[in-house]
């Protein structure tokens, strides 16, 4: 959610509720259609199999590129951001100057 911009930020609150809803209603529907606990289990177990392999997918969190000093990939995370959303451009000095504690002395 730090990625998303203040405006969005509400409706993905909104749909992460909604699809946590959804699954909750999904699993009492598979059973009381699937009556083995075994196949219950392996098609509940399934999905997350998925999940083991997302990390390759999604970027890390500019805040935890920050605290591990991590400068160079930030700056190029908060230049991604900015060419994204369309607000200008982003001097790749200034980004290294922001983030990049040891070049504001």
């Amino acid at each position: 959610m730090e990625i998303i911009g203040s405006k969005p930020r509400a409706l993905m609150s909104v749909l992460v509720a909604v699809y946590y809803t959804a699954g909750s209603v999904m699993v009492g529907a598979l059973s009381y259609f699937v009556r083995s606990w075994r196949v219950y289990a392996l098609l509940t177990s399934l999905p997350m199999l998925l999940l083991l392999f997302a990390f390759l997918w999604f970027p890390e969190s500019p805040r935890w590129l920050l605290s591990e000093k991590r400068y160079t990939e930030l700056a190029h995370m908060l230049e991604d951001i900015v060419e994204v959303n369309g607000n200008g451009s982003l001097d790749e000095e200034d980004c290294q100057t922001t983030v990049d504690p040891e070049k504001n002395q």
